[in-house]
């Protein structure tokens, strides 16, 4: 048999008394057994207990036999016995040998004595409760993380970011201020190695119990040889399938990301359905990938963390896809059956709120809205302009009324691709369908920021300074008395008009607000519909093991050193499970994102003074969803290599 050799972990002390850690699992071990016990030696001081043994002499066999289908498997050895009395393998494995009681169930297991060792050695035993791999359970010392790139969820120019990267820097400040001793740290924490041994007991001992009993079923073979031919067979169709699928991918794809120039938008730029639709099918490129490579997980039948967040990683976008097309089935079968309530609703959205009440409004600033005296010159050629868009886009949306009822059940039937598509229709939809609104404020508040900044600069004479353009600063300056009785001319003209330019953007500002909040509701929305944990949510409920965030040690019990025993330090090893905060932090960020946004003192400014609030960018709303996809994706040729090596 052989040994793995470990890097041995320097000896903790409890007032110069060496420490003797022994993992032993809970539940897996009876009381009324008796044999000996198998397991790792880690290190001189590190015993992991994983299962018992009743043969000895079977267990050579079955470590030369039985070492390719686990590769922790020729690293176990005879750590000592259970109930057992004196034994002729004590003398084999004379450098860690113990001899354990266990009375009963709910007794904590006595070490009578570690060979020919001082009684004054320290004994910690340390309960593990040995993850389950076929139920997905893992132990781990750093939470989980569900994406590939954790820089990439927020740009490295957004607050966040520079904030996290400021907390960073001062924690290393504190590190470098304040070190720690290395023998302090390697005694308070474990291993990963030693942890990725408990990860592995469960499948070991299992395994182990299972081996003497083991026969081969002829009918059993014959059906897994029948199985793998019709496998062989299905093979070569499902993989052409899925190839010939990836490639109207890569063309769809091309499609949506080609710029006709480097400095023009592209689709994916321009339309939210667009994106969304970039976002699933880059997603669906890396399903296949992501699928493989946790069949060859278990193949292996070697649990890893980072194979274990591609599982979690995978489950929970195709639970995500699975409820938005539910979800997307739903809303359309509602919508085909009050089709004609539906088209209604919309005819009265477009041409009785975006056109007649509009054309209302504006007519209404004509006269002495509020009792406010506006000029009238002024009124009546902003009236007559913005009326005059109005009816340009009022004879474009009667061409288009016809087909309303085409595009409301175009709506309906892409819910079969979710309910994230429809709603990104909607929105490019509403988007499109108010772009005599935009033109409107856009005129307006140009108007009105070109007047302050005029009247900004007359301020600016009046206290005789003038900005140094060069040097980016306001320096003084003597202007003539020319300068300043035309300035002063002026300055009286626009302080007049200022009120009536401010009424009617005022008007055209509140109609975008409106259309922004109808827009930022869409954009919440398929944020839900896109990044909410559904998956980890759920496991997290159902078994909080497969969603690890640490391991901590808790004190059970403690005996002080007896007759033919050693002093005794109980803990239990416990996982702690992701809390609901760390789930939900990167969506707490993305909705903080989304209120600053729109709620900003950025945004609050601009709008008073007549600055164009632009809509918040799409990599800000995607970033956490593309941040699980790799980048650049998987190439077709290397998918097709990855299904051959796969056979």
């Amino acid at each position: 048999m052989m040994s793995r050799v470990h890097t041995p972990i320097s000896v903790s002390s409890t007032r110069d008394n060496p420490v003797l850690r022994v993992y032993w699992p809970k539940n897996q071990i009876q009381h009324v057994e008796s044999g000996y016990l198998v397991g790792w030696s880690y290190s001189p001081f590190d015993l992991v207990i994983v299962t018992i043994a009743k043969d000895p002499t079977r267990l050579d066999d079955f470590f030369q036999t039985k070492q390719s289908l686990y590769y922790e498997i020729k690293s176990l050895k005879i750590l000592g016995t259970l109930n057992l009395p004196h034994s002729c393998y004590e003398h084999k494995f004379q450098d860690n040998w113990l001899n354990i009681r266990l009375r009963t169930q709910f007794s904590h297991p006595q070490i009578y004595r570690v060979n020919d060792t001082d009684l004054s050695l320290n004994l910690h035993v340390i309960y593990y409760v040995p993850p389950q791999p076929k139920k997905m359970q893992i132990l781990s010392l750093e939470p989980l993380s569900l994406l590939l790139l954790k820089n990439s969820v927020f740009d490295h120019s957004s607050p966040e970011y520079k904030k996290d990267q400021h907390t960073k820097d001062l924690l290393q400040k504190l590190d470098l201020h304040f070190p720690r001793r290395p023998e302090n740290t390697w005694n308070r924490s474990l291993r990963s190695d030693l942890v990725e041994l408990l990860n592995q007991s469960f499948e070991v001992h299992v395994f182990m119990r299972q081996y003497p009993n083991r026969k081969n079923n002829i009918l059993i073979q014959s059906s897994k040889r029948y199985f793998l031919f019709f496998l062989n067979l299905l093979h070569p169709i499902v993989l052409f399938f899925l190839i010939f699928l990836r490639v109207l991918n890569e063309l769809i794809l091309h499609v949506i990301n080609y710029r006709v120039h480097p400095s023009l938008p592209n689709m994916r730029d321009i339309f939210v359905s667009a994106r969304q639709v970039d976002l699933r099918l880059q997603q669906a490129c890396f399903w296949p990938v992501q699928y493989m490579k946790l069949w060859m997980l278990r193949k292996s039948k070697h649990v890893v963390m980072r194979d274990y967040k591609e599982y979690i990683r995978l489950y929970n976008n195709l639970w995500l896809v699975a409820n938005d097309i539910i979800f997307g089935i739903t809303m359309c079968s509602f919508i085909l059956e009050n089709l004609p309530l539906v088209v209604n609703l919309l005819d009265k959205v477009l041409f009785k709120f975006a056109i007649k009440d509009v054309r209302v409004m504006v007519t209404w600033l004509i006269d002495t809205p509020a009792g406010l005296k506006l000029n009238n010159d002024i009124c009546k050629f902003i009236v007559k302009l913005s009326v005059w868009i109005i009816d340009v886009w009022y004879t474009v949306l009667l061409s288009f009324r016809q087909y309303i009822p085409w595009f409301v059940r175009t709506i309906a039937f892409s819910g079969f691709c979710g309910a994230s598509l429809m709603i990104a229709l909607m929105s490019d939809f509403l988007t499109i369908m108010t772009i005599h609104l935009y033109v409107l404020y856009l005129a307006s508040a140009c108007l009105y920021n070109w007047q302050l900044r005029i009247i900004y600069s007359l301020l600016q004479l009046f206290r005789g300074k003038k900005r140094n353009v060069l040097r980016n600063r306001i320096d003084s300056y003597e202007y003539d008395l020319d300068q300043l009785l035309l300035g002063t001319i002026l300055f009286t003209v626009l302080i007049f008009f200022l009120p009536t330019i401010y009424v009617f953007y005022l008007a055209f500002a509140v109609t975008r607000i409106t259309v922004m909040t109808c827009l930022a509701i869409f954009e919440t929305i398929l944020a839900f519909l896109n990044h909410f944990p559904l998956f980890v949510t759920m496991l997290r409920i159902k078994d909080p093991y497969r969603i690890p965030s640490g391991l901590s040690l808790e004190i059970v019990n403690s005996e002080s050193s007896k007759e033919n025993t050693m002093p005794t330090l109980y803990l239990f090893c416990k996982s702690k499970p992701m809390s609901f905060g760390s789930m939900f932090d990167h969506y707490r960020k993305l909705a903080r994102r989304l209120i600053s946004h729109y709620l900003s003192k950025k945004s609050l400014v601009s709008l008073l003074v007549g600055c164009p609030i632009p809509p918040i960018p799409a990599e800000q709303l995607y970033n956490i969803q593309y941040a699980m996809l790799p980048h650049p994706r998987v190439s077709t040729k290397k998918l097709w290599n990855l299904f051959f090596e796969s056979k």
